[in-house]
């Protein structure tokens, strides 16, 4: 499991057994994201197009994008190119 997913599972449970909101739980996720804990993770490209992207729209919509985000990324399947027979 990648260390996202780790730290998004550790705060998800910890907030289920202190009842703390998702919502609440994903606006901190994005704070810590932002904060260059999570970023840094994925690629410098990577990070710094998400962070100029984030100054552009402006953190309050980007935060209201990100909230509607699920909390878990779904998985791709990815098909083959080709097949030989």
């Amino acid at each position: 499991m990648p260390p996202t997913f780790m730290v998004a599972n550790a705060v998800s449970s910890i907030g289920s057994a202190l009842r703390i909101p998702q919502l609440i739980l994903r606006a901190v996720l994005f704070l810590v994201s932002v904060n260059n804990i999570l970023l840094p993770l994925t690629t410098t490209y990577t990070h710094t197009r998400a962070t100029r992207a984030i100054y552009r729209i402006g953190i309050p919509q980007a935060s209201r994008l990100i909230l509607r985000l699920p909390l878990y990324p779904r998985a791709t399947v990815h098909k083959p190119r080709h097949t030989f027979s």
